[in-house]
């Protein structure tokens, strides 16, 4: 996965400018499946509540970023 970033941030593409070079991919991923949640018969999460589909939106952006710290880890391990 770190490699795909890097490839993003390098190219200067417009991804990189939105998301700051920091974890495109993972940024852009995570957004675009809320986004895709907000599109009528695709909100997998309608019947939570404001509270429970705010903690379960923290808890996959939050798993985003353990790929990304992962993936950076492993670059240093090997």
């Amino acid at each position: 996965m770190a490699d795909e970033d890097d490839s993003v941030d390098v190219s200067g593409d417009s991804l990189a400018m939105l998301y700051n070079d920091s974890s495109v991919l993972e940024n852009h991923h995570c957004a675009t499946a809320f986004k895709l949640m907000q599109k009528e018969g695709c909100n997998v999460l309608e019947s939570f509540g404001r509270k429970k589909f705010h903690g379960v939106r923290r808890i996959i952006v939050d798993l985003a970023s353990v790929v990304v710290m992962s993936s950076r880890q492993q670059l240093f391990v090997t």
